[in-house]
């Protein structure tokens, strides 16, 4: 099966799961194959679907979120290590960090 194809189906699968099916789809198969989701969706759609997609796929379906899975969260430019054990830092929280380093002397 294709990566493509692969993806597509687990889309699917997630949709009623997850706000975000295909995205999720896509970031856990760039984590997989160890590429950013931009070189992933350029350069890797036609290729063979590498073993342990279905398993990321079915964490996901139990409603593990996507930054557990893969270890990491991008957070204000950066990429942050995360684990069951933190709270995984959310995009909106950027606007306090901005204001909190604009606040400061």
């Amino acid at each position: 099966m294709s990566v493509g194809l692969a993806i597509r189906e687990a889309a699917e699968a997630l949709e009623g799961k997850s706000d975000t099916a295909r995205l999720d789809a896509e970031l856990l198969m760039a984590h997989l194959l160890g590429v950013t989701r931009s070189d992933l969706l350029i350069r890797h759609m036609r290729e063979e679907v590498v073993e342990g997609y279905a398993h990321l796929i079915m964490r996901r379906m139990r409603g593990e979120p996507v930054a557990y899975i893969t270890g990491t969260q991008d957070f204000y430019g950066h990429t942050l290590r995360v684990t069951p054990d933190v709270l995984i830092p959310r995009g909106d929280s950027e606007v306090l960090v901005e204001a909190a380093a604009k606040a400061r002397p």
